[in-house]
């Protein structure tokens, strides 16, 4: 595994900030983009097989940064603590995993997201990044979102978490068909 500067946004908990500090966020969130491509891209050029791809911001790069994104997806212990915390409300067993996606993967579900959005604000006509707000109750409350005229918003890096923890059940990252889908729902490519 090549040497990776992780991201810092990573465990942020949304439902704990006041709006000061979710503005503060959004906006540390967009004026990294570009310093987390660059280093996503070293990270994928650091590793064996991947040092031709090329973060050229287009769908056809994301069939090998996929690839990429699923073989450095890896998972950590939970603590006793965590497990405490996750199974005491809870009125019958639903069979909580005694693991957790690693902090690096977190990050790096974060890097490629942003990535991936990058690319649906290029090719989907009248979208940008928002802040999806609202109920602290929604899952998506204070993330990043890709929004447009479709349907709804699209959190790319939430999707990539999802990716994430499919990939440790040994399913693949499939991102070109994960960008058409945000590009079904954001609106319309040019």
């Amino acid at each position: 595994m090549s040497h990776y500067q992780h991201n810092d946004l990573v465990g942020t908990v949304f439902q704990d900030l006041d709006k000061p500090q979710l503005k503060a966020y959004a906006a540390k969130f967009l004026r990294d983009i570009p310093f987390r491509i660059q280093v996503l891209a070293h990270a994928v050029a650091s590793t064996p097989m991947y040092a031709s791809w090329s973060p050229d911001l287009t769908p056809d790069s994301l069939a090998l940064l996929g690839n990429w994104y699923r073989g450095q997806v890896a998972i950590r212990p939970r603590s006793a603590e965590e497990m405490a915390k996750l199974t005491s409300g809870l009125r019958f067993d639903m069979g909580v995993p005694d693991w957790e996606l690693s902090d690096r993967t977190f990050s790096l579900a974060i890097d490629v997201g942003m990535y991936l959005g990058e690319i649906v604000l290029r090719i989907v006509p009248d979208t940008r990044w928002k802040q999806i707000l609202g109920s602290k109750n929604n899952i998506l409350f204070g993330q990043m979102a890709v929004s447009g005229t479709g349907k709804r918003p699209v959190a790319p890096a939430h999707a990539m978490v999802i990716h994430a923890y499919h990939a440790v059940d040994g399913n693949e990252v499939d991102l070109r068909r994960t960008y058409a889908g945000c590009v079904e729902r954001t609106g319309n490519a040019r």
